[in-house]
């Protein structure tokens, strides 16, 4: 909780906010995309059921009210769902450091040392508790936190979501002129 933490640790903090932001953004472009290619999939099922069968008005609202259920499951299960989750910063932080072995959980341990107050009750100097906080504040200041997120996966995601509104805007376009 950044309102928890100390000053010194602000930098950290402000860039754990960037990377949050960085990974709803990851997850919404990753939810939408497979969302709109589950549209369109069932808009071919559903032209060649056309193209075989001939349903009655109440058939076909069955199958509208079935296809509108699992389109609704489906973005609310893999893309609002997952958008609305809160992620720590110490599981942030975890991952940066996983993804940066050099920081040597630095970074981590500062964070969460910046959080105790009384480290002479607890045994610990405080000076040297000041200066784990200060070098992983140091440490995590030359670190791309967004480097924890999978860049190329990223560019397939949005590749995949506006080929799939280009698909949806021409499909659009072919059944208006139809």
């Amino acid at each position: 909780n950044p309102a928890r933490q100390p000053e010194v640790t602000r930098p950290i903090a402000q860039r754990l906010a960037g990377l949050r932001g960085q990974l709803k953004r990851w997850v919404l472009v990753h939810g939408l995309a497979r969302w709109i290619w589950l549209l369109l999939a069932i808009a071919v099922v559903d032209m060649g059921l056309d193209s075989f069968f001939k349903m009655d008005f109440a058939k076909r609202l069955i199958v509208w009210i079935l296809v509108l259920a699992v389109v609704a499951g489906w973005l609310v299960w893999r893309v609002l769902r997952p958008i609305t989750k809160q992620v720590s910063d110490d599981a942030l932080l975890l991952q940066v450091e996983a993804k940066n072995r050099q920081l040597q959980q630095k970074a981590i341990t500062g964070y969460q040392l910046a959080r105790e107050t009384d480290f002479a009750q607890r045994g610990v100097s405080p000076e040297l508790a000041e200066a784990a906080i200060a070098a992983g504040v140091r440490e995590a200041q030359s670190i791309d936190f967004g480097s924890v997120l999978d860049q190329v996966r990223g560019r397939q995601n949005w590749m995949m979501l506006l080929s799939g509104l280009a698909a949806v805007a021409l499909l659009g376009v072919g059944v208006s002129q139809t």
